[in-house]
């Protein structure tokens, strides 16, 4: 140190063995007053931070208020405080929604900006023409479409007879109502694709064409 008291960080040069030089530092030098007043510190910090962290660890301190309405400090152990039952408390992931995705642009309309909605009106004007795109026209397979054989022609059968059901009787030929049962029992006598095709067949058959679109009836080509 100088003089007045102001510290000085010039190094200072050190001789070793014959030949060989190093720097030492004041905060490296072990004979310098500063690195001795810091190891006097961490001397005097180390045996009160392990106290200091037992203390926190075992105690937690809680205000309590008593019937007159007086704020006090108090020192409870953390065995009090943590007494109960831990699973009443909420841990992040526990309710399961990370397993279930939802994309927010295909089920909720606000998601989308104004181009968007121009451009999603216009797609279902279009496909309007030759689809059906209300409720009443959603197709359901009736069963499970995957499986064995056997499971898949259960399914077919139960479909097709659903998608009869669906039709109102004011839409299909009035002839029709004595000629459904035995249709009905064609239907579950299938079992392969050309009598599922002869099934449908009849039935579009016995469907009214106002029913229909005009994009079907002009891709029919020549039936027989």
């Amino acid at each position: 140190e100088k003089p007045n008291g102001e510290r000085s960080d010039s190094p200072s040069t050190v001789k070793g063995a014959p030949g060989s030089t190093r720097m030492l530092t004041r905060l490296r030098n072990p004979d310098s007053k500063l690195c001795q007043m810091k190891n006097q510190q961490n001397q005097q910090v180390a045996p009160v931070a392990p106290e200091a962290n037992k203390l926190n660890k075992e105690s937690k301190e809680v205000l309590v208020v008593n019937s007159q309405g007086e704020v006090s400090r108090m020192n409870v152990k953390k065995e009090i405080v943590l007494k109960g039952n831990m699973n009443n408390y909420f841990k992040l992931g526990q309710e399961g929604k990370y397993r279930v995705y939802h994309n927010q642009y295909a089920t909720n309309s606000f998601a989308l900006n104004k181009h968007q909605h121009r451009e999603d009106h216009d797609k279902r004007r279009h496909l309007s023409h030759k689809f059906c795109l209300t409720a009443a026209g959603e197709f359901k397979w009736n069963g499970s479409v995957h499986g064995s054989r056997v499971l898949t022609i259960s399914t077919l059968r139960l479909t097709i007879i659903q998608l009869e059901n669906n039709i109102p009787a004011s839409f299909l030929h009035p002839n029709w109502a004595s000629h459904r049962s035995n249709w009905i029992k064609a239907v579950q006598m299938c079992s392969k694709p050309r009598e599922f095709a002869l099934a449908l067949a009849i039935l579009e058959c016995a469907i009214k064409p106002v029913v229909m679109l005009p994009i079907w009836r002009e891709s029919l080509g020549h039936t027989r």
